[in-house]
């Protein structure tokens, strides 16, 4: 069974759409029964029921796990306030008289990412040739699954030591007098970005 993926902020609420609107036409029949579960995998062989809803019945779910609302106008399920244990496989079956259909959704929850910080782990000058060679970190206090990117004050990315490494080794001339570069961490639900004035930073042992 093909699960798509969605991706959301840990911590935020979440609709998710009931309907395959590739198998069912989003005119909602009032004959269908509803039956959400959720698995700790796609093979799950015991998954926990969420929902369960007769709307011939109307009124309310006949099963409504907490922390969850169920919106019978469209088929939507709120997670409300996404917490570690909402991440998961959800499998949805659509009962309309004898027909039966079923597909899934896989949620993942991710932390958003803080503003970046850059600190300098080395810094070499050579008064001779002008030049100051800097090893930069760019961390994050808060976020999962981060990726970091370097680039210049025009946008070109630069490579660092390790593709999405945190590390930056660059080494500046006093002809760039102006060399201000960014770091962007990113994760799938979130970006933040810092700049840093690497020869304002060279400049500190020479004056």
């Amino acid at each position: 069974m093909n699960c798509p993926v969605t991706n959301r902020q840990l911590g935020s609420d979440t609709w998710l759409p009931l309907t395959n609107e590739h198998q069912i036409n989003k005119s909602v029949n009032r004959s269908i029964r509803v039956l959400v579960t959720k698995g700790t995998s796609l093979g799950s062989k015991t998954n926990k029921k969420i929902v369960s809803f007769d709307l011939a019945k109307g009124g309310y779910p006949d099963h409504l796990e907490d922390g969850y609302q169920f919106q019978p106008e469209n088929l939507s399920l709120r997670i409300l306030g996404n917490r570690t244990e909402s991440e998961g496989w959800y499998f949805v079956s659509l009962e309309e008289n004898v027909a039966v259909q079923q597909f899934c959704m896989q949620l993942k929850l991710y932390e958003q990412v803080s503003t970046p910080e850059i600190e300098v782990l080395n810094k070499t000058q050579e008064n001779e040739n002008g030049t100051c060679s800097l090893i930069l970190a760019c961390t994050v206090k808060k976020g999962d699954h981060v990726a970091y990117s370097w680039s210049d004050e025009a946008g070109t990315q630069l490579l660092s030591q390790a593709n999405h490494s945190h590390l930056l080794y660059i080494t500046v001339s006093n002809q760039h007098h102006d060399s201000i570069y960014n770091c962007t961490a990113s994760n799938p639900v979130s970006s933040r970005s810092q700049t840093f004035n690497i020869w304002q930073e060279c400049r500190l042992d020479s004056s």
